[in-house]
């Protein structure tokens, strides 16, 4: 079923590139993969690393890119890519723009007409329970269509689809308007190849609305990086090339017309069907997704990586069909797994299991455990270190006098009755300034100048490894035998 090696070309799927490779984390020793890519607040040692991949692995392809890289200085003076004009950008940022004006005015004339009993409710404001539910469907299937089809399949060929399916995940694909298959996968593939920089498409590090949506509305600068994508598995797929060139039409038959005979079935209405469906479920279905590329990569927990903003979020992955396991995503970009324990909440995972067990789906690809277990260990030790400095933990070994036993007894019977010295295993505490021992300062000074390290370690009492933590901010030298 599981497959953590490549798996062999098929139609429309080749062997994976670099682009979409399983990520390690970058600070494991033993990774040397150039695949992540370091933000602004990386240090110095892994830019350099970045760097010497590049060039061992790149420079055949860099200088092979030299003419299209000059040709396309010519685009950088119109602001757009290549392939995305202004044509093709504007009509689908005035489409998204109408489509919340329209759902947004609709929810408040409801709230008014509500808030006025006295007259009834115009008819299209009391769509039947089937119209509302088939509307969730289709949000959820708008939404599984990006996630299992566009992103985890056509983005990071974490499986392998049939024929049947893939056609199927287009379909809902489209329902979604978000663009082609090639198109988003693009924008995507640039995202993980450069993660919170100018050239990540919905950079978070431009702020929350701009990588929820304020992206859409931006006219697509020119991007050099885009030379870098390797697009030749989609361009070889006939569903994507398919979907890709009757993208409009698939957009009015699927996204308006079906819709439509929906609500004609269920309301006899197919306006309202339209309206619902296609609209507000769509409504929905986006806002979903988008939060992937803002609130997963705002705040959250960062459990196997801390290299890009990306985190996980539990309350918004419940909206997010699985995705918003989002740090675990960018660090092991090619897992079908975005939620890699069997008890993660996935329905995107549930999905492409029960595709697999149909026949539809193989080489589901799994990373190597060994190297989550890296990649959280290494989490974790970087997030004990920044708790660790923010601690005082008494003064360093290196710091401190040393002194023989002869030396410790000297100084007890000099400061009798005027301080409280005591030793513990190899160090010699002052704890004249210790005044919340349960037992008082009676019972510490009962102990100085003796030696309390069987006592303190179960013969009297075993303490807890707080009370041992704070002898260490004691100690004021070191005993040599």
């Amino acid at each position: 079923m599981f497959s953590v090696s490549s798996p062999s070309s098929s139609a429309g799927l080749d062997t994976p590139s670099p682009d979409h490779a399983s990520t390690v984390l970058p600070q494991t020793p033993a990774d040397p993969s150039p695949r992540a890519s370091p933000t602004n607040k990386q240090s110095g040692d892994v830019n350099q690393r970045r760097r010497k991949n590049v060039v061992s692995g790149g420079l055949k392809a860099a200088a092979e890119g030299v003419m299209e890289l000059a040709s396309d200085a010519q685009e950088n003076a119109r602001g757009t890519q290549k392939g995305e004009t202004k044509g093709e950008w504007l009509p689908a940022a005035i489409f998204i723009f109408i489509s919340h004006v329209l759902v947004i005015s609709y929810v408040l004339a409801f709230v008014v007409a509500y808030l006025r009993p006295s007259r009834p409710l115009h008819p299209f404001f009391t769509p039947s329970s089937s119209l509302i539910g088939l509307t969730l469907v289709s949000a959820w299937l708008n939404l599984l269509g990006v996630t299992a089809g566009y992103h985890r399949l056509w983005s990071h060929r974490a499986y392998r689809a049939s024929f049947g399916l893939r056609v199927l995940l287009a379909i809902i694909g489209l329902m979604s308007f978000q663009g082609s298959a090639r198109w988003w996968a693009l924008k995507h593939r640039l995202h993980h190849r450069f993660t919170d920089t100018p050239s990540d498409p919905y950079d978070a590090t431009r702020g929350l609305w701009y990588s929820h949506m304020g992206w859409l509305f931006e006219a697509p600068p020119f991007n050099p990086k885009r030379r870098l994508i390797n697009m030749k598995d989609l361009d070889q797929d006939v569903v994507v090339v398919f979907q890709k060139r009757y993208l409009l039409w698939g957009y009015l038959i699927f996204g308006g017309i079906v819709p439509g005979l929906i609500g004609l079935y269920t309301d006899g209405s197919f306006w309202l069907g339209a309206f619902w469906i296609g609209f507000i479920g769509r409504f929905i279905s986006w806002h979903c997704i988008w939060t992937i590329n803002s609130f997963s990569h705002w705040e959250g927990y960062k459990e196997f990586s801390t290299f890009s903003s990306a985190v996980y979020v539990a309350l918004l992955n419940l909206v997010q069909n699985g995705e918003g396991h989002h740090n675990y995503h960018h660090a092991f970009v090619r897992d079908y797994r975005h939620g890699h324990r069997w008890y993660d909440w996935d329905p995107t995972k549930w999905m492409i299991n029960l595709w697999w067990m149909l026949g539809m789906a193989t080489d589901l690809y799994e990373v190597d455990q060994n190297q989550v277990l890296q990649a959280k260990a290494l989490t974790l030790e970087e997030e004990a270190a920044k708790v660790r400095a923010l601690a005082k933990w008494g003064p360093k070994d290196a710091d401190l006098p040393t002194w023989t036993m002869q030396q410790f007894e000297q100084e007890a019977a000099k400061y009798k009755g005027k301080k409280i010295l005591m030793r513990y295993r190899e160090y010699v505490l002052d704890v004249t300034s210790f005044n919340d021992h349960p037992g008082g300062r009676a019972y510490l000074s009962a102990y100085h100048g003796r030696d309390i390290t069987r006592a303190f370690e179960g013969e009297i009492n075993l303490h807890t490894q707080a009370a041992y933590n704070m002898t260490a901010m004691y100690r004021v030298a070191i005993i040599k035998e």
